[in-house]
């Protein structure tokens, strides 16, 4: 599929604002369908999704409990690293959760999703290995319920309509009657007159409340139209806060996830292999002092930071879309103009992400309380590991996606 062509909205937050993000995001509106595009993965990475009886902890650090069977044909294909996708949702940590809140009971569904997300594990070979034959292969095991390469997408970059902006006039929550706001590239601004801002304004602009993720190069921090607007993490302190060399508090499941004091893998203190660097997570997030998102790019091979600055200029193009400074006589006017914006960086400066990247900054957003998660990217590759990230969001998030531009 094209992931740019499903969008999905839910009616539990201002319906103005979603559906101006949506299309704000889209030129749809004044062009055609993309034609078929060649389906791209990375090179030398296969995504593998275990049987329920098999534990990817244990996959991911090839300990000799891994079935004979598995590890044969990790050692065939050359497999040199491999980490759990998600490792919050595997099975120890989803028995944990049971165990820190019996009464607790979540829906069926959200469940049933975690337990296949906690399943995911990326196996890393040479980068000439064939991956259409590692798929083949390891789907023929028993141990591995489905397995597909680590697909690609790009951002998806908007064409200019044609014709000229409508005035834009309208009363603004708290403003005057008939004010339009004084930024000055509004009349450039299409797509607000296209979806009757003011209409939606004149019911809310947001709230700092309101996060909206945004999945893509990253957000220019200093910008003046949005510097104001980053999403903080006021749980997130430097280093290790209050110098109990753990995360967050010693011996507590800070983020509620089931397992306490774990590192970004999912290990807990005292068990071999824990990173003491997350000493300095401070709410135990798996992140390390997020104060601002998070940057993806080269997860798990040590390069990814707490740093999502934007390096292409898409993800704040989409940023200011969605939530800019208005009425402050710089630049554009935001879709959302009180909203907060969360920078979420899992594309690179080329414009292109790791599907296993966009499931991390999906759920990254899910947890971290993100209501509107907005992604204007596409791909025509169907993955099972990003429907289920999106399946899971779904249940607390607005999902707005590029609708073809």
């Amino acid at each position: 599929m094209f992931l740019g062509m499903r969008w999905l909205t839910r009616p539990t937050w201002p319906v103005g604002v979603g559906v101006s993000l949506l299309l704000l995001t889209s030129s749809a509106l004044a062009h055609g369908p993309i034609p078929p595009q060649p389906v791209e993965w990375e090179p030398g990475r296969l995504l593998i999704q275990l049987a329920p009886a098999v534990d990817p902890l244990a996959a991911a650090a090839s300990r000799g409990d891994l079935t004979s069977d598995l590890a044969a044909l990790n050692a065939r294909f050359g497999v040199y690293a491999a980490r759990a996708v998600l490792p919050q949702y595997a099975p120890v940590a989803l028995e944990a959760l049971d165990r820190s809140a019996p009464g607790r009971q979540l829906p069926a569904g959200e469940r049933a999703l975690m337990d296949r997300l906690g399943r995911w594990v990326l196996l890393e070979v040479d980068a000439k290995v064939d991956v259409q034959a590692m798929v083949e292969a390891y789907e023929a095991l028993d141990e591995v319920e489905r397995a597909e390469p680590d697909y690609l997408a790009r951002v998806v970059e908007g064409v200019p309509s044609s014709g000229s902006a409508a005035p834009l006039i309208g009363t603004a929550q708290g403003a005057a009657p008939d004010l339009t706001p004084n930024d000055p590239r509004l009349g450039e601004q299409w797509g607000l007159a296209a979806i009757d801002a003011p209409g939606a304004w004149e019911i809310t602009q947001g709230s700092p409340t309101k996060v909206i993720a945004i999945i893509d190069t990253g957000v220019d921090l200093d910008h003046p139209d949005l510097a104001a607007k980053i999403w903080i993490n006021s749980d997130e302190a430097p280093g290790d806060s209050n110098g109990d060399t753990c995360p967050g508090i010693c011996s507590l499941d800070d983020d509620g996830d089931g397992l306490i004091d774990e590192d970004g893998a999912g290990t807990q203190k005292g068990e071999p292999g824990w990173d003491a660097a997350f000493a300095a997570d401070d709410d135990e997030n798996g992140y390390i002092d997020d104060f601002r998102g998070w940057d993806w790019i080269g997860a798990g091979e040590g390069f990814e930071d707490n740093d999502p600055q934007d390096d292409n200029g898409h993800g704040t193009h989409c940023a200011g879309i969605a939530a800019a400074a208005t009425d402050n006589f710089i630049g554009i006017a935001g879709a959302c103009p009180l909203c907060t914006v969360m920078p979420l960086k899992a594309f690179q400066s080329s414009g292109s992400a790791a599907y296993s990247d966009i499931a991390l900054a999906i759920d990254y957003a899910r947890r971290n309380g993100a209501k509107v998660i907005s992604m204007s990217f596409g791909s025509y590759a169907d993955a099972a590991l990003v429907r289920d990230a999106l399946g899971l969001a779904y249940s607390s998030s607005v999902l707005v996606a590029a609708a073809g531009n």
